[in-house]
């Protein structure tokens, strides 16, 4: 969204404390074929009835239009206009702007232009120079980032724990030393992602689950891909679809990992064990 601001100048300082007719000039503006101007400048020249923006200064006190120039009280203005407006044609100089919004969650924002971190001219919707950082997400058998987990949410009940949708793309440490992990995968949707890696030998068993919805009740068989343990290579295939994979206890070791994304329907994975049978998907 493109915004402006007029601010209009006064011959003198004297006409700021004066109160005659055509001493408080007030901009006032019209917006015109803003979404297809951009489409048509080459076909369709500029004109009276083509183009974007115009606007004009009106006396505050009776309304009458106010004409620039070194007779009057307004002897020019200031235009500033932010938004995805390129200006210079030859000189390269522009002002493109964002558009942000959040809809209806605060704590969200979002941009309908590509990106650029580092980079002026960015060629998708988000183009990084120099790399970024990926967040962790710590688990251990009573703790969360550090923080002990009580009934319900412990990772070591029963129903395990179903990892958040805003972890998406992290890097998650496990430790298993205190007891066994249970995780559940969230409910399936396209694009989502998540590296598991061993920050410690497996004292204990860590499952991960494919469900439905989150749940461990509604644990489906939508896994499948590729685990390497040692030198062995097992290949789970759409035919034979799982939903344990295992980070098999006193045999999986640290640094093993396990990568997963999920195309809306299936989870697909790539497991990395050191140990012979040291991951499994059953």
């Amino acid at each position: 969204m493109v915004k402006n601001s007029i601010m209009p100048r006064l011959i003198s300082a004297a006409k700021l404390a004066t109160t005659a007719v055509g001493d408080a000039p007030s901009p006032t503006y019209f917006w015109n074929n803003v979404l297809n101007y951009g489409k048509t400048w080459a076909t369709t020249p500029v004109s009276n009835s083509n183009y974007n923006f115009a606007f004009t200064f009106k006396e505050a006190q009776d309304g009458s239009v106010i004409t620039p120039n070194s007779a009057t009280t307004l002897n020019g203005f200031d235009l500033v206009i932010t938004g995805p407006v390129k200006l210079g044609v030859t000189t390269g100089n522009s002002n493109k702007g964002w558009s942000v919004g959040s809809g209806n969650d605060a704590t969200s924002a979002y941009s309908y232009m590509d990106i650029g971190v580092g980079n002026g001219n960015p060629i998708c919707a988000m183009d990084i120079t120099g790399g970024f950082r990926r967040g962790l997400l710590s688990y251990t058998y009573t703790k969360i980032d550090g923080v002990v987990q009580t009934g319900t949410s412990m990772p070591s009940t029963a129903n395990g724990i179903t990892i958040p949708l805003t972890n998406c793309g992290k890097i998650i440490t496990l430790d298993s030393t205190g007891g066994v992990i249970k995780l559940n995968l969230p409910t399936p949707a396209k694009g989502l992602a998540f590296t598991f890696v061993l920050i410690a030998d497996a004292a204990n068993a860590i499952t991960i689950t494919s469900t439905t919805d989150g749940t461990v009740a509604n644990a489906t068989d939508i896994s499948l891909g590729k685990l390497v343990n040692d030198t062995t290579i097992t290949h789970v295939t759409a035919a034979a679809l799982k939903d344990v994979l295992t980070f098999v206890a006193t045999s999986a070791v640290k640094g093993d990992k396990a990568e997963c994304f999920c195309d809306g329907t299936n989870w697909f994975f790539n497991a990395i064990s050191s140990a012979g049978g040291g991951i499994t998907l059953a």
